[in-house]
């Protein structure tokens, strides 16, 4: 057997059919299909006897509900492809997904391949088939695992998703690489490890997969209490592993600063779903992370690690009534409180520097923003208390709304389809999550030339939420 493709099944129903189409449909026969049902509830199971029972070459693994990862071991025990690949079930492959890994996979005797993506809009289908590319990272160029995690930190173009990978079977198996049980995000802690051991790894600029991006699917879900337990237990794990990996590597050590920081930004964006933070919890795992932090990498944070910090401890204070900035610096080790107070401080100075580039305060100017959620909210308010009065002919753009007249901070909305019936000197993209998109829907339907403001081009520091 080629290649095993494993596919874990938890509720998919509605999408789990053309899923597992899309790899019977591929154009190579040598592969089989695991289907691991994680205690669907819905119907899922029902379509995966369907299909087991139908096709020889597809195996069907039943247990209780565990999650992700223990479905995705489950799958890794019973492989019995020289190659393995991982498929979301409410995802697909392309026809040609598993020949073109197969021959990159044997012709170059690779540990990894890593691949491309498009992603499928469910929810705009307006915006389907927006494609993914990589292209600061090598293409067809033999590289070892740390060499391609160097480059692909450091450029902020890792992919982690184990989705978007071939593995070599024996190369997982020799290095005990599995998934950690009961971890969100498990894909942010397995893709580094993985990378660490993997001695050939190749990065091809084909885009093989179909990641289908749905609004309750585990990656565009806040759950709660249980991402901030995962995003932390991630956080230590990389602490770990840069301690035994970096040595004397100043480039590997960059890396995983880098990530680590990113890991860490993390943090701030749940802390708005959970109902109570309990002060004393957060005080210790801060001072935790901060003195395994400096024992691995040394007293000096760079900017960017700096401005992350700030940001968590921002978005601690903004979204959690009960904790005071100054009592709860206070409490923390002295040895800590100057780094968090000027992660604080660097913060707030990149909010304002980015923020500068948009014109507020010229009356003279028509400014659009496109978006209309919190993230518009926060950084209107953050201007107004810390840089200055709007002065501009302020309009918000939206995706869906502004057909019916539809206002907001008494300011109409404009639908994005019709901005060319409006006179708009520049456009901000409101959004972290999904500033391409909305750079590629403005660019779909603007028929003159004007200047477009992106935050996240070069920063993935979330500025306001």
């Amino acid at each position: 057997m080629k290649i095993s493709v494993i596919i874990p099944v938890y509720n998919v129903k509605k999408y789990l059919k053309e899923c597992i189409d899309s790899v019977l449909n591929q154009t190579m026969m040598n592969y089989e299909i695991i289907l691991v049902n994680d205690g669907s509830t819905d119907g899922s199971k029902e379509i995966s006897e369907q299909y087991s029972d139908k096709f020889s070459n597809i195996r069907l693994i039943n247990q209780e509900n565990k999650g992700l990862s223990a479905a995705r071991n489950r799958g890794l025990d019973a492989a019995n492809g020289e190659y393995i690949c991982f498929l979301d079930s409410d995802d697909m492959f392309e026809s040609n997904m598993l020949q073109i890994c197969i021959d990159k996979m044997e012709e170059h005797s690779l540990d990894v391949l890593f691949f491309d993506y498009k992603i499928k809009y469910e929810y705009n289908t307006n915006e389907n088939s927006v494609e993914k590319n990589n292209d600061v990272i090598p293409q067809n160029v033999l590289m070892t695992g740390k060499q391609y995690f160097i480059k692909a930190v450091l450029n902020d173009k890792l992919k982690v998703s184990a989705c978007s990978k071939c593995y070599k079977t024996n190369f997982l198996m020799k290095n005990g690489l599995r998934f950690q049980n009961g971890l969100l995000y498990e894909d942010e802690d397995f893709t580094p490890r993985q990378l660490m051991e993997a001695k050939r790894v190749m990065n091809i600029e084909r885009k093989l997969y179909v990641y289908r991006k749905r609004l309750n699917s585990i990656t565009t879900t806040r759950i709660g209490s249980k991402n901030l337990d995962s995003i932390k237990k991630i956080i230590f794990n990389m602490i770990s592993l840069a301690q035994q990996e970096c040595e004397n590597n100043i480039e590997l050590k960059r890396a995983f600063k880098r990530i680590i920081a990113y890991d860490n930004r993390q943090l701030s964006m749940f802390y708005k779903e959970v109902s109570l933070i309990e002060k004393n919890e957060i005080n210790k795992w801060l001072n935790r992370y901060l003195d395994n932090y400096r024992d691995v990498f040394g007293n000096e944070l760079d900017t960017y690690e700096y401005c992350s910090l700030g940001e968590v401890l921002e978005r601690l204070f903004e979204n959690s009534n009960h904790i005071n900035k100054e009592s709860f610096i206070g409490n923390i080790d002295k040895k800590n409180r100057y780094i968090c107070n000027l992660a604080i401080c660097e913060f707030n100075l990149m909010r304002k520097r980015l923020l500068s580039k948009v014109p507020f305060n010229d009356y003279r100017i028509n400014v659009g923003i496109y978006g209309v959620g919190g993230h518009t909210r926060e950084l209107l308010e953050f201007y107004e208390k810390n840089i200055g009065s709007i002065k501009c002919n302020l309009f918000f753009i939206d995706s869906f709304k502004g057909e019916n007249s539809e206002t907001i901070y008494g300011k109409p909305i404009i639908k994005v389809d019709k901005i060319n019936n409006y006179n708009l000197d520049c456009i901000v993209l409101s959004s972290y999550s999904y500033e391409e998109e909305l750079y590629y829907s403005v660019k779909k339907n603007l028929k003159k030339k004007i200047k477009i403001i992106k935050f996240y081009e070069k920063n993935d520091i979330l500025l306001f939420t």
